[in-house]
């Protein structure tokens, strides 16, 4: 994508990320299973074009696997999210992870076929699903 900055979060993001989550997800903390996550806290990869926000994907990594706990594209279709999902696996390679997944709902079909072409591998139950990322 041209014109695409992609960088690492700081602690100076912090208040971007927390607006950030309350325009586009509700707020924090996002509850992932039964847990509470703060992506302003977490590790993350931030997406600017001329210095606005384009898009972002947040992380916890424990115990050599990580989880993906949200990643959203505000301009969707282009590529971005691979671009973002691409620099994650990197990420996870140099930190000896060896599996990036997360968790979504069946009926997120755009989120689905993304995951899917991106070699994520499905699992058989309905419902809240982990999705896994073989990290190569």
């Amino acid at each position: 994508m041209k014109d695409v900055e992609i960088r690492l979060s700081t602690p100076d993001d912090e208040k971007m990320v927390i607006q950030l989550m309350e325009e586009h997800w509700g707020g924090e903390p996002l509850i992932v299973r039964t847990e509470n996550f703060y992506p302003s806290k977490l590790d993350g990869i931030l997406a600017f074009r001329h210095g606005k926000i384009i898009g972002f994907l947040f992380f916890n990594i424990q115990d050599k696997t990580c989880e993906i706990i949200v990643i959203d594209v505000f301009d969707k279709f282009k590529g971005l999210g691979t671009i973002l999902i691409n620099r994650l696996k990197t990420i996870a390679r140099n930190k000896n992870c060896h599996r990036i997944y997360l968790t979504t709902h069946n009926d997120n079909l755009d989120a689905l076929r993304f995951y899917q072409r991106r070699g994520v591998i499905p699992p058989k139950n309905q419902g809240i699903q982990k999705w896994n990322f073989l990290v190569i």
